[in-house]
């Protein structure tokens, strides 16, 4: 078990190097996707999953963009991986500065490229809460900076605000979001104590 654990990280530290354009990962329950109490296959417990930046470093190790916890993982096929009870981070320019936390019921992880988060996503920017179905990151490339989108319903809530939206775009590194479709409560001012 240890051996598997073991390359599997040595396998995505590998495959992460390599940034080809970012696909749109179908969510769990998608027809011709299995989910991973379908899959079968080897669990792995307890696994860390990394996404990296693509601009060149110079030889220095390259900063991560993402980084997913789960408790339990399999893999799907050579590149994706289906997960479930997860906590990741999505980190701004600097890597140790966490812009979104996120904790889900499950997702899929496709090496080097984005993952997805579903089941009772709970997102947490600073001190606004988004509460949502599914979120998606793609990974930044040379051309575009990185992404975190649904395109389902959302809530926002924090002590200014309350919003329902159609959908939602995050983008960490301008630390800038949008919201279409939405209605909500906005206070102006400062709150009287």
């Amino acid at each position: 078990m240890n051996r598997l654990f073991a390359s599997m990280l040595v396998g995505l530290a590998l495959t992460g190097c390599n940034q080809p354009a970012a696909p749109n990962i179908p969510a769990a329950g998608t027809p011709g996707i299995p989910s991973l109490d379908e899959m079968g296959q080897t669990e792995v417990r307890d696994i860390d999953f990394y996404l990296h930046r693509t601009d060149p470093t110079g030889g220095m190790a390259q900063k991560p963009t993402l980084w997913v916890h789960a408790q339990e993982a399999s893999m799907a096929d050579e590149s994706t991986y289906a997960f479930k009870n997860a906590h990741a981070v999505i980190y701004g320019k600097d890597e140790t500065q966490e812009v979104i936390k996120i904790d889900a019921q499950e997702g899929r992880f496709e090496e080097g490229k984005s993952a997805f988060l579903s089941g009772q996503v709970k997102a947490v920017v600073g001190t606004m809460t988004i509460e949502l179905s599914d979120i998606q990151w793609q990974n930044p490339d040379k051309d575009k900076p990185g992404e975190a989108r649904s395109d389902n319903p959302v809530k926002v809530t924090d002590p200014q605000l309350e919003l329902q939206a159609a959908s939602v775009r995050l983008y960490p590194d301008k630390k800038e979001f949008e919201l279409t479709g939405v209605t909500g409560l906005v206070r102006f001012g400062r709150q009287q104590q």
